[in-house]
């Protein structure tokens, strides 16, 4: 029983880690912002500390999910890229049997494809951020 306890205790303690080291380096600027008078900065990190003390009261391991979220989002990105790339490779293969129009076509969609998926995905990351306010 009492090794649950400390288990359960280290594990709380470790997630509030993420929390207070935010809150130290926001604090830190703080102080910077206040020795050299920057009145926008000040005001700035102080909503920033207000939002984490209130984002870590609610969910204390919110930056943990955040980080996973992300990580999880960006491989998903990086294998539609790289899909995409093995198309293109694939097609530059096949670039003799083609027209040149019909395979400036193609490479000009594919490509158009793959900037798509970038900015998809730099929505959906903006979207993830917003969803762990």
């Amino acid at each position: 029983m009492k090794k649950i306890f400390i288990l359960s205790m280290c594990a709380c303690a470790f997630l509030q880690a993420d929390c207070n080291i935010k809150l130290q380096k926001l604090q830190n600027e703080l102080e910077y912002a206040k020795q050299y008078s920057n009145t926008n900065r000040i005001n700035g990190l102080n909503k920033a500390i207000a939002d984490v003390k209130a984002r870590c009261n609610k969910n204390p391991n919110y930056e943990q999910e955040l980080n996973k979220a992300k990580k999880s989002l960006e491989n998903k990105k990086e294998s539609e890229v790289l899909q995409v790339e093995s198309k293109l490779k694939e097609l530059d293969a096949k670039k003799d049997s083609m027209s040149k129009s019909e395979y400036k076509a193609k490479k000009e969609e594919l490509k158009a494809y793959k900037k798509q998926i970038k900015n998809e995905y730099k929505i959906k990351k903006e979207e993830l951020k917003n969803q762990y306010k």
